[in-house]
């Protein structure tokens, strides 16, 4: 800035001196719109300024888009009107700014409120004003609320892996411990042991297409019998309705049972035999009906093996399942019953 004297020292004379305050108010001019054009080109950004006492002096298009109230409404506003009722009543827009006076800078995480009533996650940062002729504070904030809705997404879907975890462990412990006591040597362990977990090997990799919502029953069966049909013998029909992942476990394991028994000693072990398979709904149940057909005669075993037990515990998992097995000289008949509205899938929701 000139000091009121030309370039020789010599004090400057009326034309100069007026000169002189015209550049720089020119200057000053230019300075001013080049900062509005900053303030205004950032339309994502909020960005405004209080006093001490929390009354907005300036807001841009931003604060207008993110908050609503346009700039003639907001001069003079209490900003604290951009916090909820409940940060207000706790006193946090105070302690926000005695914490950028203190500290230099506040962050500001936290609901906000728009004109309208509806609430974002804004994140930003208040820092105090320090100029000579200015007191107060600088905000400038963005809508976060995309952001934070991912990030409890995420949270509550690995709370949900965790729960999915410790579940499927829980069968897996079951099943080897189950397998473990009516296996007659460690060959037949391995080998009993091995295809039920391929079974929910191959369902969990089903329920993770499926984001763990309803399990398609048809394409549930089809995964559950494909390793014991190679030659076509087993007929489905199947209704199409999603099922709850723990029913899906459970199925998959029964119809594995089922199909493991008639190929080592029902239908499928001889050339001729045929397995027939419905599931569908009726009367409040979800009906599985096995039936063998053209297999050797057989009869009622000497003792429970695991198949039966775990058709039993499978009718039970549910309350008010039940399980009827037939021995009947063509071949076992088998029908599980299951309460269609604990099993069934909200496909809203995950099932559990």
């Amino acid at each position: 800035m000139s000091d009121g004297h030309d370039g020789e020292g010599r004090p400057a004379g009326p034309e100069e001196e007026n000169a002189r305050l015209r550049r720089e108010l020119e200057a000053a001019r230019k300075d001013a719109a080049r900062f509005r054009a900053i303030l205004e080109s950032a339309a994502d950004y909020a960005i405004l300024t209080t006093d001490p006492d929390g009354r907005v002096t300036s807001w841009n298009k931003g604060a207008e888009n993110l908050l609503g109230w346009a700039e003639a409404e907001a001069l003079g506003m209490d900003a604290r009107l951009t916090f909820t009722p409940e940060d207000r009543a706790r006193g946090e827009p105070e302690a926000e700014m005695a914490a950028a006076a203190a500290e230099g800078r506040a962050g500001d995480e936290r609901w906000h409120l728009r004109k309208d009533g509806s609430r974002f996650w804004g994140s930003g940062l208040l820092v105090p004003l320090r100029g000579d002729h200015e007191r107060g504070f600088l905000k400038v904030m963005r809508d976060r609320t995309a952001r934070r809705e991912g990030d409890e997404r995420q949270r509550l879907l690995l709370r949900e892996l965790a729960h999915r975890v410790k579940n499927s462990l829980a069968v897996v412990l079951a099943v080897a411990r189950r397998s473990g006591e009516r296996a007659a040597d460690l060959a037949g362990f391995l080998e009993d042991f091995e295809g039920r977990l391929l079974a929910l090997a191959a369902v969990h990799d089903l329920l993770s297409d499926n984001g763990w919502l309803g399990v398609p029953l048809p394409g549930l069966v089809r995964l559950a019998l494909a390793p014991h049909d190679g030659e076509g013998r087993v007929g489905a029909e199947v209704e199409d309705l999603p099922v709850r992942p723990a029913a899906a476990q459970d199925l998959v394991l029964a119809l594995h049972e089922l199909a493991v028994n008639a190929t080592r000693h029902g239908a499928l072990s001889a050339a001729g035999g045929k397995v027939a398979v419905t599931v569908r709904a009726g009367d409040g149940d979800l009906v599985l009906a096995w039936r063998e057909a053209g297999g050797p005669a057989v009869a009622p075993p000497a003792g429970r093996g695991f198949g039966t037990s775990l058709l039993e515990a499978v009718a039970g998992h549910e309350r008010g399942g039940r399980l009827d097995l037939d021995w009947r000289s063509e071949g076992l008949a088998c029908t599980l019953r299951l309460p269609l509205a604990a099993v069934a899938a909200r496909l809203e929701a995950s099932g559990s």
